[in-house]
């Protein structure tokens, strides 16, 4: 399509009729590649180094709270960037531990529920052929109590079973997510905000002992007898 412009030139303008080149097509970017799997093992053991990291760092959180609590409310300075930093991350380490430990238990998980689904499956099974050889006895009441008997066994059999399929279905979901993307890495990133916190708070120390020897230094001007 054919486009109009305005072309400047000598004492006025005129219009000009251009012609925009053709759009190139995009090179189209090598896909990455497909990261593998990671085995079970490899992805709990690399889960339990990060767990590790992040309750220590939760820990230097707990202790850097307790410490500024500890410091008389008159004393107290803001540390408003610092103290939200802290808050911040601490949150942050308890929605990725949370995360991990989920991720864990579903995996650690699957032997379990697996024999669980095949123990229930079994059971539904013995009592299913239990009800077809049932069926070929005579009509009495004994006979009617002993399937009515066998029917609610199988039915509630049945209910558990297919819990069984629904729980292992979804640890099974958990985990192969789990092992598609491994663990994050075991950084602790809480470290520079406790060491800033009580790098504050020495200075606050420094600064609580100047004033109170001027203070002091004051009262003995006031009273020299004193």
């Amino acid at each position: 399509m054919a486009i109009a412009s305005l072309v400047i030139g000598g004492a006025g303008y005129y219009v000009a009729e251009t012609t925009p080149p053709a759009p190139t097509a995009p090179t189209a970017l090598p896909a990455p590649p497909a990261l593998a799997p990671m085995t079970v093992e490899a992805w709990a053991a690399r889960a339990k180094v990060v767990l590790a990291s992040l309750d220590r760092q939760l820990e230097a959180v707990s202790e850097t709270e307790t410490q500024l609590q500890r410091v008389p409310e008159r004393d107290r300075i803001p540390h408003h960037e610092s103290r939200r930093a802290l808050q911040d991350q601490k949150e942050w380490l308890e929605q990725q531990r949370a995360a991990l430990a989920t991720q864990l238990a579903a995996l650690r998980s699957l032997p379990g529920l697996t024999d669980t689904l095949n123990t229930e499956q079994a059971q539904l099974d013995a009592l299913e052929r239990a009800l077809l050889e049932n069926g070929t006895r005579t009509n009495s009441p004994d006979h009617t109590a002993a399937t009515r008997r066998l029917q609610e066994q199988r039915d509630q059999h049945r209910q558990q079973r297919n819990e069984a399929v629904r729980a292992l279905a979804e640890a099974r979901s958990e985990a192969d997510a789990a092992l598609r993307s491994p663990p994050p890495e075991a950084a602790d990133l809480t470290a520079p905000i406790v060491e800033r916190i009580r790098t504050e708070e020495q200075l606050r120390e420094v600064v609580m002992h100047l004033r109170n020897a001027h203070r002091d230094n004051h009262s003995s001007e006031r009273d020299p007898d004193g």
